[in-house]
């Protein structure tokens, strides 16, 4: 009933699902910069660099237990110690080398981890905290002990080769200490989690404090990590998401149209956007449908498949050069494949048909795949054009024929004269 020359579409939580359904909106302030998410119930969601879970607990016995259950977990297999010493290499568990100075070897050194940090993060005065405890940044501090004294020295699972030390001494060029950490390790609780608890009253918890805080709608709580505070924005009891479709004015040059469709039942009717080459899922009668608007389809009589895409650039440039697509055409009737690849000088055919390539573009916003453009030409007066072109050239045979003829006889003619 609507038609838009280009449109843009974005996504946005209302309070209209007709099932029950808890949606919060949650918002992190860092240092001046201000991110905020929605979590739905018993679902995590990104807010910026940290997670937020969000559960319902109507049970007020059931939601004392939680908030009192520390959400850390053990250290115990968390990694392993690797110190190489003169090419030597020594490894030794995270747990046995912070229960005390672990001996290296026969070298007269030995190891003792003070601290263990599964999110580490340098804060003012190089001091180095956690975070959280999820092990998003594994890191160790430790002790080596050695003919030269003791050292503190610093490793980090993600970032082997940048290793610090403190305390002044001069560092044992000989000694390299490195941290492995594990793959196998438990999951951790989210850093952040709230809790919708009887008369629909809200509690924060920090995985790195434990117990939770009281929080309304609209309220700031301090965090646990430098310069950071938490607060709930919002609570819906019928969360959905709706995507809203938007206007552009002055379209695009690489627009997409949209067109707002009625959907008409014996008891129902209802409306939705749909976007040129988008899937929007409908529901009629119970049934889940995907309604598409796209080009008319005409049947060609054979399949196509494409294996590869490939874009060629200009050297040490990001602008491409060139794109080709790789293809199989497959004839239903016959089950015979053919396999090309259609450039953009370099079309094929198949059943009449010409497959030039034409333009590509990418499958959706951050998507990694890329749809390949390619652009069928169909020409059945092509027999025609070739019969006069034939007949172009036979007529320009005869006409330079008939010429040579004249002359000749002219020739003869004053040669018969004289």
């Amino acid at each position: 009933s609507r038609y838009l020359p280009d449109s843009e579409s974005g996504e946005r939580v209302v309070n209209t699902n007709p099932q029950p359904q808890y949606g919060l909106e949650v918002a992190l302030d860092n240092r001046g910069t201000d991110v905020s998410a929605w979590v739905f119930a018993d679902r995590t969601a990104k807010l910026g660099r940290q997670v937020v879970e969000f559960r319902v607990v109507p049970d007020a016995g059931e939601l004392a237990r939680q908030l009192a259950t520390p959400p850390e977990k053990s250290p115990s297999g968390m990694g392993t110690v690797k110190i190489e010493v003169s090419g030597e290499v020594f490894e030794f568990p995270l747990e046995l080398c912070m229960g005390g100075a672990v001996p290296i070897g026969d070298t007269g050194r030995t190891v003792r981890v003070s601290k263990y940090l599964p999110h580490a993060t340098v804060v003012e005065g190089n001091k180095l905290i956690s975070a959280s405890s999820r092990p998003e940044n594994p890191a160790i501090e430790a002790e080596l002990t050695g003919p030269q004294g003791t050292e503190i020295r610093r490793a980090f699972a993600k970032f082997p080769d940048f290793a610090t030390m403190h305390g002044g001494q001069t560092p044992d060029d000989t000694v390299k200490l490195t941290f492995v950490a594990s793959g196998q390790s438990s999951p951790l609780a989210a850093p952040i989690t709230v809790f919708l608890g009887p008369e629909e009253k809200l509690y924060a918890r920090f995985a790195s404090e434990g117990g939770g805080k009281a929080i309304g709608i609209g309220d700031t709580v301090v965090t646990p990590w430098p310069n950071s505070t938490f607060r709930v924005l919002q609570l819906l009891d019928h969360a959905r998401v709706d995507v809203a479709v938007e206007p552009v004015d002055p379209p695009r040059e690489t627009r997409i149209p949209a067109l707002f469709v009625d959907l008409e039942a014996p008891d129902s009717t209802s409306s939705v956007w749909v976007q040129k080459y988008r899937s929007q899922p409908v529901t009629v009668h119970g049934r889940s449908l995907q309604l598409m608007y796209q080009d008319e389809v005409i049947p060609l009589g054979f399949t196509l498949e494409l294996r590869k895409f490939r874009i060629g650039k200009y050297p040490g440039e990001t602008r491409p050069r060139s794109f080709e697509s790789h293809v199989t055409v497959t004839d239903p009737t016959t089950a015979r494949e053919q396999s090309t690849v259609i450039s953009m000088n370099n079309p094929s055919k198949f059943g009449g048909y010409s497959l030039f390539q034409s333009s590509y573009r990418r499958a959706g916003m951050g998507s990694p795949e890329t749809l390949s453009i390619l652009s069928v030409a169909r020409d059945p007066g092509m027999p025609i054009v070739f019969v006069g072109y034939f007949g172009t050239m036979v007529g320009m045979l005869v006409l330079l024929g008939t010429r040579f003829s004249q002359r000749r006889r002219r020739s003869l003619a004053l040669g018969g004269g004289q």
